[in-house]
């Protein structure tokens, strides 16, 4: 019989460490991944059983050799992040009794319960209650430390100690110093933390304006003093406590002292503008979304105050509106505006690093955009627009260049890889803001300093060009517009998101992207499960509103119009809200026909309707209905002044009756179990359709025929429930 392989020491030292792996790694998936089962480990341990000397002669007598767990390390958390902390006995034991222990959780020090021992590191499952169910503990041990007991008790000197005041040992003089200055430390961020204190510096900015009756000192050097240190407050301190209470109540009053006077304006953003870490603390690495938020709003009202009253500081030369005949020139922007901008510029490539700040970060640059022409061209001309579009492409593997080239854009894949998401809802309302005044039809500039300030319209630098082209030089198979592909696969669709379909679909056929749209819009729309094809049907609304093609719009609603019978049971509604919306579509080019896309989507009825009105959710089912009673029944053929509509409406109904009987019929064939309120839509329509739309006297054997197809589906309520 084999005996197991057996571990021993030849020598125990004093100290033992046990590292319990918790962390695997999965090499078919290349995920790691933590191991919370539960794991008991014992207050005492006998290791002289594990000594070589007992283990050549195990019937020889063993001396006990005890150890006694001093030490726990705690990782709360997963196999990509977490956090770690320590329980640790006191020793010396300076009285009897139980044991003493600590926690030791960052800066926070406190006594412990050993009897906790068992819930806060075992690991494994939490006890179920009433209220709730049992879930896996993410904190566990992570490592075990022991002592020898018979070790420490010849060396342990009782210390003498106060009542409520721990035992002080000897320590050597650098290290006494340095917990002498972390205490010093953690007092004044007591203070600094105290409610009062964030009272005092908000009253002493209020009394500001007192101090000259209400009016700005002459050079400003007081407001400027006074403002500095409020910001340095609010970056340091109040943007950093867990109650933003006093945040908001801060910025409030600052923004009341910035707001009546516009030098006072100038001196909160010349802040911003020398700090070069207050726009990464406050927008990017703040945790709390409010203070984000309320600071990037403060920087919008700052900037449209001074360039309402101090033009001249706000940055542009030749300021104004400018006569829109003039030809194109240069744009000379010196002031606050540009500084701004350029701090933004310098915080791109830490924006891997801050997923949580980038809504803010880019919902400030949109707002900034929103001033005015003057200030996108600027934005333009900082690279706004290419690296927007670079985030988009990065990951696609056409651009491994830029992977290559920039490390932040390498470190924004690999977090992408690792499951992090980003959210690109402000980023694409950046875009489209700043493509409002591009010129797709026109020929791109060769480089940025080309791009001439004009007015109505810029072009697009070569770099900005490619980048929204990347795709579309693949096999017309395969031709895809990628940064138009990643937005919308984000799920959100958003008016920014309609906005850019619109316009790079009005640039054709100049821009030459117009296939490419088209095929990434149709690649999205049979996607499953069907209800995540909405951004996709919602973009095909206004492609169909810009297409110079009558037959590509069709297309594009006959296409939808077939997917809608693979959809089962899921994306009813949305598929049923873009045919409501095709319907009344006005397409912007002067070659379209009015009411062309009604008699598109009305032709369409007999492949998207009955499958929509037999489906799951009632709601779909009494929508489709209704709108049918728009497309087809509330129009009187007998009495209609158009008679290819009217011919357009009968051919509609007959067919939807031929298309919703063959439904029920494969439902038949399928062996299909339906509920009672599911099929009476269906089947009514079938009926209307006959009773209304054949002529007893000339379509006597399309009646016939249609009522024998409709009887012959009778055996289909006999799978009704």
């Amino acid at each position: 019989m084999l005996k197991s392989p057996r571990a021993c020491f030849k020598e125990i030292p004093e100290n033992l460490i046990f590292h319990l792996k918790r962390f695997d790694y999965d090499v078919m998936t290349g995920m790691r991944s933590k191991i919370n089962d539960a794991f008991e480990f014992p207050h005492e341990i006998d290791m002289a059983p594990y000594h070589i000397d007992y283990q050549k002669n195990t019937s020889s007598p063993c001396v006990p050799d005890m150890f006694e767990l001093v030490g726990v390390l705690v990782h709360a958390g997963n196999a990509e992040s977490g956090h770690y902390y320590s329980y640790v006995r006191e020793r010396p034991q300076n009285s009897p009794g139980p044991q003493s222990w600590v926690e030791f959780n960052d800066m926070d020090v406190t006594k412990f319960d050993p009897t906790g021992i068992a819930d806060q590191c075992y690991g494994g499952f939490t006890e179920a209650t009433a209220y709730s169910h049992r879930f896996q503990k993410n904190w566990n041990a992570y490592m075990l430390f022991y002592e020898r007991m018979e070790s420490r008790s010849s060396n342990e000197v009782p210390l003498p100690m106060t009542s409520g005041v721990p035992a002080k040992c000897p320590v050597p003089p650098e290290i006494e110093r340095r917990v002498a200055l972390s205490n010093a430390q953690f007092v004044r961020n007591y203070c600094m933390y105290d409610p009062a204190h964030a009272l005092f510096a908000r009253r002493f900015l209020e009394q500001l304006r007192e101090v000259n009756n209400g009016t700005c000192s002459e050079n400003h050097s007081i407001e400027k003093e006074a403002i500095w240190l409020s910001l340095e407050y609010l970056e340091r301190v109040l943007s950093r406590s867990k109650d933003c209470s006093d945040f908001t109540k801060m910025l409030t009053s600052l923004q009341k002292v910035i707001g009546s006077c516009a030098l006072c304006c100038n001196l909160a953003l010349d802040w911003v503008k020398v700090h070069e870490h207050a726009l990464r603390n406050l927008l990017l690495r703040c945790p709390n979304p409010k203070v984000r938020k309320e600071f990037a709003s403060m920087i919008v009202i700052a900037l449209q105050h001074l360039k309402k009253h101090e033009p001249y500081a706000y940055g542009f030369q030749d300021y104004g509106d400018g006569d829109p005949e003039s030809s194109e020139k240069e744009l000379r922007a010196l002031g606050v505006f540009s500084h701004i901008a350029t701090r933004l510029m310098e915080l791109w490539t830490t924006l891997p690093s801050h997923a949580r700040g980038w809504d803010d970060y880019f919902s400030l640059l949109t707002d900034m955009a929103s001033l005015g022409v003057h200030e996108k061209h600027l934005l333009l001309n900082r690279s706004f627009l290419k690296h927007g579009l670079e985030i988009l492409v990065v990951e696609h593997g056409r651009s491994s260049r830029l992977r290559s080239e920039h490390p932040h854009y390498a470190q924004y894949c690999r977090l992408m890889d690792k499951g992090r998401r980003f959210s690109l809802v402000k980023l694409t309302e950046l875009l489209s803001i700043l493509l409002e005044k591009i010129n797709l039809a026109v020929d791109p500039v060769s480089r940025m300093q080309e791009r001439r300030f004009n007015l109505r319209s810029m072009p697009l630098t070569r770099q900005e060009d490619e980048l929204m082209q990347l795709g579309s030089e693949l096999p017309r198979s395969k031709v895809i517009c990628i940064f138009l592909e990643k937005i919308l696969s984000s799920g959100y669709c958003s008016e920014a998101t309609l906005s850019i379909v619109r316009m790079m679909t009005l640039a054709e056929p100049q821009f030459g992207m117009h296939d490419a749209v088209q095929k990434t819009i149709i690649n999205g729309i049979n996607i499953e499960p069907a209800h995540l094809a909405e951004p996709y049907l919602q973009a095909a609304i206004p492609f169909c509103e810009a297409t110079p093609s009558v037959d590509s719009a069709q297309a594009m609603i006959r296409y939808i119009a077939g997917e809608v019978d693979t959809i089962a049971e899921h994306g009813g509604q949305e598929h049923l809200t873009f045919f409501a919306q095709a319907r009344r579509i006005v397409n912007l080019r002067d070659n379209f026909e009015p009411g062309i896309f009604n008699r598109i989507v009305l032709r369409s009825v007999p492949q998207w309707a009955p499958a929509l009105l037999h489906f799951r959710e009632e709601h779909v089912r009494v929508s489709t209905v209704d709108l049918l009673k728009h497309l087809v029944f509330n129009h009187d053929i007998q009495t209609m002044d158009d008679e290819e509509h009217a011919q357009l409406i009968e051919t509609a109904a007959r067919d939807l009756q031929v298309a919703c009987v063959r439904r029920c019929n494969g439902l038949v064939q399928l062996q299909k179990s339906l509920d009672s309120k599911t099929v009476e839509p269906i089947t009514s329509v079938i009926k209307y359709c006959i009773s209304n739309y054949y002529n007893p006297e000339e379509d006597l054997r399309a009646i016939a025929e249609a009522d024998g197809k409709f009887h012959g589906c009778q055996s289909f309520q006999s799978h009704v429930r």
